[in-house]
Formats: C-alpha cells, structure tokens, sequence
C-alpha cells in the first residue's frame, strides 16, 4: 500500500490512532488546550501495527524497553533495540508500521500540527520548506525530558497552560534545529540585544495587569506584533529567563506583598496571584521563597 492509498488518520482522535495499534491495554488522548499540539499516553501488547499515516507529526517517546523490534518508516526499515526514553520521530503523511515482540510496551506521543512547524520555520528561516526526517529509534534527553514533564503537567489537577506552551515551544525548536532537512537556527533581525525596551515594558506591563488571569505566550506576542517563537526567544534574551519563569516569579512576588500586607486567606490570595489553586501557590512560593506561604506568614 503506497502514501496515496493511507488514509491520514488524526491522532486527536482516541478512535483513529486505535485503528493502527494491535492489543491495545490503554490509550489516553490529552486535551492540552493548545492549538496544533498534544499528547496521548499509551500501552499494549506484543503485535504487529496496521500500516498507517498520521495527520500530524509524532514524536514518539518510549517508557518501557524492545527488544528485536521492526519499524518502517516510509521505504526504510530497521530492527531496534529500544531504551526507556529513546525518541522516534513519525513525519506528517509518512506511512509506518512495526512489528512488536516485547510483551508490553509502553510509550508517550507528542503531536504537533504540520502548520506549526512550518510557521517557526518561516520566522527563523524566511522559508517554510522545511521537513522533519523520519527518524528511528534514539535516544534524545531533550525530548524525553519534555515528553515526562508535559505529561505530568496534565496529569496534575493544576493543570499550567502556560507551562505547557513553554515546552511545546522548546520541543518545536529543538526539532528544526536538528531534525529536518534544513536546519533551522534562529535569526535575530534587527533585535540583538534582546526585546527593544518599549516592546520588553509592554510584556511586562500586560503581564503585571493580567496576573491574576491566565497568560497566554500568544497573547503577549500579539500585543507585540511578533510571533510566539519570537517573543519567547528575545523576552529570554532581554531578561535571562523565559517568559514562563518571569510570570511565575511575579505571582509569587504578588502573593509574598498580599501575605505581608493583608488578612485574606490563602485560598483567595492563589486566585489574586492567578494560581488555579492554592496548593499550586504553595509549590511554587516553596520552590522561590523556600518556605510555604502558611510558614511565611506566621514568621
């Protein structure tokens, strides 16, 4: 059966990827909130896939080890010998299939809208003629490192959308520095040393005014009529930390004054600081203040 033939399947959907894979045990698609970009947790028994082609690209992210496996993807195959956190990456429209003789395997799959790709690849290229290689089996720290945490971002009842775009941001970079058929590094423009200072008090100023609301990274680059990418980039380079850390601090920062400053509980002072919950506050406010919020106020 040849590419024209495949019928793109849509990995947001549970029902499309069971199509492809043999003795499914379980299979959890992710809402991630996130435009273009997901994630599904999933396991099943020794066996061979139905060929198949996605409509995204996927990154698959390995959690349990295989033995003597096959993959092919596209025209080529290959046995591996797969380590917890080894990474392979399936292409858009890329047909795949393997043949699975470890008895349970176990795997995370980060997805990422075609578009995506293409559109970082515009701002730091001029080109979206850009394609990601398909890529058997290896292991990549980076990648698993991100796979784990977006994973465990979601399974928290503090689910944090903007952490989740931060790591959907970085692993959309990583893949184009290293995995396509152009290599895709980061052209500054005209912005060398960073944001130009209106721009940079602009995002700061709209974070400040909005911190008790969630934050989108596209918002803040929208207001600055820069791309998603862009802003992440430069904001890190004006200030030495990513946009993410930098809201983070300023909630903590704003829960630290309300602590000193009033008598309102700590539940309501999470909501102000636009924490999703109180004990969110709490691990971030330890992680920076070294001390929960209950222990600082008494001191």
């Amino acid at each position: 059966m040849n590419n024209n033939q495949l019928s793109l399947l849509d990995l947001t959907r549970e029902e499309d990827f069971l199509k492809t894979v043999p003795n499914n045990i379980f299979t959890k698609v992710y809402q991630t909130g996130l435009a273009g970009q997901g994630l599904l947790h999933t396991g099943h028994l020794a066996g061979e896939y139905n060929e198949h082609s996605f409509q995204q690209h996927s990154i698959v992210v390995h959690l349990k080890p295989e033995h003597n496996s096959l993959r092919r993807l596209g025209d080529l195959v290959k046995v591996e010998n797969i380590n917890v956190g080894d990474m392979a990456i399936i292409p858009t429209k890329v047909k795949h299939w393997q043949k699975i003789e470890t008895e349970i395997t176990e795997s995370i799959i980060l997805t990422i809208e075609p578009q995506v790709i293409s559109g970082i690849a515009y701002e730091t290229n001029n080109s979206d003629r850009v394609e990601l290689l398909p890529t058997f089996a290896k292991p990549d720290p980076l990648i698993q490192y991100l796979a784990l945490n977006l994973k465990a971002n979601l399974d928290s009842t503090n689910y944090d959308r903007l952490y989740a775009e931060s790591l959907f941001n970085l692993l959309s970079m990583h893949l184009l520095r290293y995995y396509t058929t152009r290599k895709c590094l980061p052209k500054e423009k005209n912005y060398c040393d960073g944001l130009p200072p209106y721009k940079l008090k602009q995002a700061t100023d709209y974070i400040r005014d909005n911190i008790d609301r969630p934050i989108k990274l596209n918002d803040i680059a929208t207001l600055l009529n820069i791309s998603q990418f862009y802003f992440c980039h430069l904001f890190k380079k004006s200030t030495g930390i990513a946009p993410y850390k930098y809201v983070i601090q300023q909630r903590v920062e704003k829960a630290k004054n309300l602590i000193e400053q009033s008598k309102l509980p700590l539940a309501e002072i999470s909501y102000e600081c636009g924490f999703t919950s109180q004990s969110q506050m709490t691990q971030h406010f330890r992680k920076y203040m070294g001390v929960t919020p209950k222990v600082y106020r008494h001191k």
